[in-house]
């Protein structure tokens, strides 16, 4: 399997950095040590270990708008 991403993703983590969600997010100096191993920026998300079920949440109040915009840029 190959390490490499897509250059737009690449450019995207280079820019902005990550966001670590779920409980992973909260184990002590996890963000430090992939700031210190890779050189990119990390953020812990608010309340990290809801925010995938929050979003997730949020997207089945909005199916409906959200299907219609899947449709359009299927065409």
């Amino acid at each position: 399997m190959s390490r490499d991403a897509p250059p737009d993703l690449s450019q995207d983590v280079s820019a902005r950095g990550l966001t670590l969600a779920g409980g992973h997010a909260l184990l002590s100096d996890f963000a430090e040590l992939i700031v210190t191993n890779t050189g990119v920026e990390v953020t812990v998300a608010e309340e990290p270990e809801t925010v995938v079920i929050r979003g997730l949440r949020l997207c089945l109040e909005e199916m409906s708008t959200l299907h219609s915009l899947y449709r359009d840029a299927d065409r």
